[in-house]
């Protein structure tokens, strides 16, 4: 027997499976956008009764946030300027742009984004 309490217990696993409501306060969005990424197909998820259950791997999860993170880098790169040649494409200053953020398509394609400074 361990003096230290608890550390005879086994350690707690990480839930596999999220329900809507986990995942949302996850990404600090509501059920209806989490409902509408399922929808779209943007987010896997499994249905577990007939009654809008749903479950969302936390590797899924996971793997939509790196996405994420990886069209954000994407779309914040500079751009070249239309019709000039020989300029910077800089958009803004450097300065002015996030160090991190994340884009989130919700219903009706409306975009919902997450600024991590």
């Amino acid at each position: 027997m361990s003096e230290i309490p608890g550390a005879d217990e086994e350690p707690v696993k990480p839930l596999r499976f999220l329900t809507l409501r986990q995942v949302a306060e996850e990404l600090n969005t509501k059920e209806s956008t989490i409902r509408a990424l399922i929808r779209n197909g943007e987010l896997p998820a499994i249905q577990v009764s007939g009654r809008g259950q749903w479950r969302l791997g936390r590797v899924d999860v996971e793997d939509y946030i790196t996405a994420a993170y990886a069209r954000a880098a994407k779309d914040s790169q500079p751009r070249k300027s239309r019709g000039q040649s020989g300029g910077t494409g800089v958009t803004a200053p450097s300065h002015t742009q996030p160090s991190r953020w994340i884009m989130i398509r919700g219903s009706k394609n409306r975009i919902f984004t997450a600024v991590f400074v």
